[in-house]
Order: C-alpha cells, then sequence, then structure tokens
C-alpha cells in the first residue's frame, strides 16, 4: 500500500491486510483467496491484466 514504510512501523501493511480480509467477507471469497490495494485506477489497469497473464 505504502512503499515508504520500510522503517519500523508496519501499520500500513496490517491496515490493507484487515481491508482484504473485509472484501473477502462482503464478496463471499474463500479464506485462501489474496490480494492487494493500489494506488488508482491506472495501476488497476496495469496489476490486473498482469495477474491474470501469470496465473
Amino acid at each position: 500500500m505504502n512503499p515508504n514504510v520500510g522503517e519500523g512501523n508496519h501499520v500500513a501493511n496490517l491496515v490493507e491486510a484487515q481491508v482484504i480480509d473485509w472484501m473477502q467477507a462482503m464478496v463471499g471469497f474463500p479464506g485462501s483467496a489474496s490480494g492487494m490495494l493500489v494506488s488508482g485506477g491506472s495501476m488497476a489497469n496495469f496489476v490486473g491484466p498482469a495477474v491474470a497473464r501469470n496465473s
């Protein structure tokens, strides 16, 4: 979510994991599903096809 948290404060990573867990529950995906938050629509349009191609 934020590449600038490399020091010691990893709360952004924990927030991202919690949001992804909430989205899994809302949509009804299994617990094995994963995800990531990106900075906006342009990055999502870049990451989506790359994930689809690699999986």
